[in-house]
């Protein structure tokens, strides 16, 4: 098969993204900007949900037409993407000596409170591998969290990706349950009335394991029981084994299928086994989801000015490195003068 060697045009949402394509020049309003128009989308969005985002009304809310905005963003959807890039901003760094556990875990947490922050991201279609700056950079730490393995690069990316799935999976539930039920009370009233109804219509005959399940009060507004607190260390034991299996350091006749565990080793895991419900009822505090936006956005502007301090050192080597070249020749130059 023959293949080109002429570079793929990018689309230019991706362009934009990464800052290679060429921008309008602005009138003598320099007001707006790609970077406006993005910030005043997410504002709806945050406030109103994606369906509420258009080219109309972000331009309204600008205080510009509609068409004075396709100078800069040529369609909605390059839009959506650019605030996608921008509600993840650049992924947290990893603590100093953290293992790579700890390292995933922080990555999945992080991942979570995006779309906890701003569950609008849900709504956006996922469209192949990732193709911006900041959804490279995600998947790149989480690659990295897998650095002090000897997990093979093929693992390191299905780990990476189960950890994220799981994430999105979680958070698409968690918001669910947040729209049936806005608040704690509801959410009570809510899970109480499906929790009757199961106990109403389900039999030991016909279910026996659900059944066992709704007895054990697991199902209903008073279980402290967190599944998806389970799930991921689950996950991450799983992920653990395999670490284990390639660096050869499992007990001879130890079980190496992902996720195999001792009863209640994934519970023991959890610590204080209030913390998980605990953490529940946090998760559905406004106060608490904006102060975490906010953190996140505040982590996301240093990461990027800490970007520009590292490019602004290194072209700061490069012309003292030229104006050293320079002046050396300039000595040199002298000092065969004084020599003639």
């Amino acid at each position: 098969m023959e293949t080109s060697d002429e570079e793929p045009e990018l689309p230019r949402g991706i362009a934009l993204a990464w800052g290679v394509a060429a921008t309008p020049q602005r009138g003598p309003r320099r007001e707006l900007s790609i970077e406006g128009i993005v910030a005043a989308a997410m504002e709806i969005a945050d406030a109103e949900g994606l369906a509420a985002v258009s080219m109309t009304a972000v331009a309204a809310k600008l205080g510009y037409t509609t068409m004075s905005l396709y100078r800069y963003v040529s369609a909605k959807e390059d839009m959506v993407l650019l605030m996608y890039e921008q509600a993840f901003g650049v992924p947290p760094r990893p603590e100093d000596n953290a293992g790579w556990r700890e390292a995933a875990r922080a990555m999945f947490d992080s991942q979570l409170a995006v779309y906890r922050a701003r569950p609008w991201v849900l709504d956006i279609p996922i469209r192949g591998i990732p193709s911006t700056p900041n959804a490279v950079a995600w998947m790149d730490a989480g690659l990295a969290a897998f650095q002090p393995t000897a997990l093979s690069q093929a693992d390191r990316l299905s780990a990476t990706l189960l950890l994220s799935g799981q994430a999105y999976w979680q958070s698409l539930i968690e918001r669910m349950y947040t729209r049936a039920a806005p608040d704690e009370t509801a959410l009570e009233e809510v899970e109480r009335s499906w929790e009757q109804m199961l106990r109403l219509l389900v039999t030991a005959e016909q279910f026996p394991a659900v059944s066992r399940v709704l007895e054990e009060g697991l199902m209903g507004p008073e279980s402290t029981n967190d599944p998806f607190a389970v799930g991921v260390e689950l996950m991450l034991d799983g992920i653990s084994r395999l670490v284990d299996a390639s660096q050869g350091t499992l007990p001879e006749g130890a079980d190496q299928r992902l996720g195999a565990q001792e009863p209640g080793a994934a519970e023991a895991a959890l610590g204080d086994p209030l913390s998980a419900e605990i953490e529940a009822v946090v998760m559905k505090d406004s106060a608490a989801r904006e102060a975490s936006r906010k953190r996140l956005e505040a982590e996301t502007r240093l990461r990027q000015a800490e970007t520009k301090v590292r490019e602004a050192q290194r072209k700061e080597q490069e012309v003292l490195s030229k104006a050293r070249d320079r002046a050396r020749k300039q000595v040199e130059k002298r000092v065969d003068g004084h020599h003639q």
